[in-house]
């Protein structure tokens, strides 16, 4: 049987993480810091609360293994920008002044799309570009027309912005994902006619 000792450091640091997820929670800011450390914790088979995310143990104990992996997730998650509250709402902010940055205005608001609409979108899409099914641009064509095309139905009749990304990303091209959105070519034409990506 494994070792298990208490380590006064490692206690100190799960101590500090649950603190800043719960920080963010109240805030209501899914920001990458939080993800990373959440899909971390899941790994670790951690259960998550239908009101709060999952948190680390704050005992300190652990075996030398588990000490030094915990160690290594606490120590990235700690150091990352978007773990603080500066950091996550600065991480807000730049995501929604760069859609409406002028040299690439993304006419969001003329399609029908709030502040809080595309902050939940690109939240919910995977942070590296690499990792996404399709390049910005037609990311952003397809939610725009999404949006407006369906703007007179009531909320419940909608999709929310976390299941327009999980479509888009299960799709393996465009076709598949305007027929998954319920959007054609012509919609998204009609939607670009508002100004140019």
């Amino acid at each position: 049987m494994a070792n298990v000792r208490k380590y006064e450091d490692l206690r100190l640091l799960q101590k500090r993480a649950n603190m800043a997820m719960k920080r963010l929670e109240r805030l209501g800011i899914n920001s990458p810091a939080y993800q990373a450390v959440q899909a971390r914790l899941e790994i670790l088979g951690r259960p998550a609360n239908a009101q709060i995310g999952r948190r680390f143990s704050e005992t300190g104990r652990a075996t030398y293994n588990e000490y030094e992996m915990q160690k290594k997730i606490l120590t990235e998650f700690l150091g990352m920008k978007t773990r603080t509250q500066a950091g996550a709402k600065k991480w807000l902010t730049d995501i929604w002044e760069g859609a409406l940055d002028s040299k690439k205005d993304l006419k969001l608001k003329e399609s029908g799309i709030t502040r809080d609409q595309w902050i939940e979108f690109w939240s919910n899409m995977p942070n590296s570009h690499k990792d996404r099914s399709f390049n910005s641009e037609v990311i952003v064509k397809m939610l725009r027309t999404y949006v407006y095309k369906n703007k007179e139905l009531k909320d419940e009749q909608k999709m929310s912005m976390a299941e327009i990304a999980e479509e888009i990303q299960k799709q393996t091209d465009v076709k598949s994902a305007y027929r998954a959105l319920g959007i054609t070519y012509r919609d998204v034409n009609k939607v670009n006619s508002l100004g140019a990506l």
